[in-house]
């Protein structure tokens, strides 16, 4: 690693831990007292040489901390760079085409559609080919559609065929995809998280994608997408759909939908238990905004309202493909045939 490189992370993890107390208006006492309350303990005499970037935190404290603030520890720990890890005595060079060992090949894709009343997953075939010498490759796409059209007296399926770039970027540790359909000049984008490989083939992973919705309003839409190297079963996709809605570290789940999933799925009793134990039950009003429209006030007040509306709600500010996902699904797509 770089000459320094311990206290840098450190000061790094110390960053992390004060923007999250400042966003939420914490001060040390009040992360003291929320971690007796999480049933952990942290001393503030600790909480402040955290704060200070010491170098001699212990995983302990951080689990701690973050237990107390409610928060992943994927939120505080930062990820290490491709920049600083030195293989035989050199570092490796990010425009070298070892960046994309494992990452080329064909792939099986899958995402929501964007159309409502779709609720199957999208599948498509994606092949990524060798990087040409300004390090770019090309992307080839075919997507199935589900819909069907009558061609000369004969059923066929839409089929949706795509081609662009891919490129990898060692520096920001992220593989990006960009695809045209020149028939109907559509255009999506999407991202994903990199890391060397060296000898092994990416098996799989989560996108985040931007991309236009299809039907009558084409409107931008953010969605996920996930990439594997076989072809998934019906049974299989059940288990990856659940990883392919926005979701962040927190699950909201409504109370019936619970109900609904211990009656109609095998979760083991141990599991059940300890989200019974750890679930905190808050009460939320749900409403859809074409509900609220018919109000008699002036428009500026009514779109004044709705944004405030909106900015108190639960719905999040971002949505993260974290590192936890990838293991999620990585583990998930290892031991499918089990």
């Amino acid at each position: 690693m770089e000459e320094n490189f311990g206290k840098n992370y450190c000061d790094k993890v110390s960053e992390n831990i004060s923007n999250i107390m400042k966003m939420n208006n914490l001060k040390q006492g009040d992360v003291v007292e929320l971690c007796k309350k999480a049933g952990v303990s942290i001393s503030q005499s600790t909480l402040s040489n955290i704060k200070r970037g010491d170098t001699k935190i212990s995983l302990t404290s951080i689990v701690n901390i973050c237990k107390g603030l409610n928060i992943s520890i994927y939120d505080v720990l930062p990820e290490i760079s491709e920049k600083d890890i030195h293989r035989e005595g050199k570092k490796i060079n990010g425009a070298s085409d070892i960046a994309y060992k494992g990452y080329l090949g064909k792939y099986h894709v899958y995402f929501f559609p964007t159309i409502s009343n779709k609720e199957e997953l999208l599948h498509g075939d994606l092949e990524i080919y060798p990087p040409s010498e300004e390090k770019i490759c090309k992307a080839k796409m075919i997507l199935y559609t589900g819909d069907k059209k009558i061609v000369n007296g004969k059923t066929e399926e839409i089929v949706k065929e795509y081609e662009g770039e891919f490129v990898i970027s060692v520096p920001m540790q992220s593989g990006y995809c960009m695809l045209r359909n020149s028939k109907i000049d559509e255009l999506c984008f999407f991202v994903f998280h990199h890391w060397h490989i060296f000898n092994n083939d990416l098996l799989c992973r989560i996108a985040a994608v931007a991309t236009t919705s299809a039907g009558a309003n084409r409107r931008p839409t953010i969605h996920r997408l996930y990439m594997c190297r076989d072809e998934l079963s019906a049974e299989n996709q059940k288990y990856i759909r659940g990883q392919l809605r926005l979701n962040e570290s927190e699950i909201l789940i409504a109370k019936e939908k619970y109900a609904q999933l211990l009656s109609k799925e095998n979760i083991p009793l141990e599991f059940q238990e300890i989200f019974e134990k750890e679930a905190k039950l808050e009460q939320y009003y749900s409403v859809t905004e074409a509900k609220l429209i018919n109000c008699n006030i002036l428009d500026k007040d009514f779109a004044q309202a709705i944004s405030l509306l909106r900015d108190y709600s639960a719905a999040p500010k971002y949505n993260k493909v974290s590192m936890k996902t990838d293991e999620f699904v990585y583990d998930y797509y290892q031991k499918k045939e089990e």
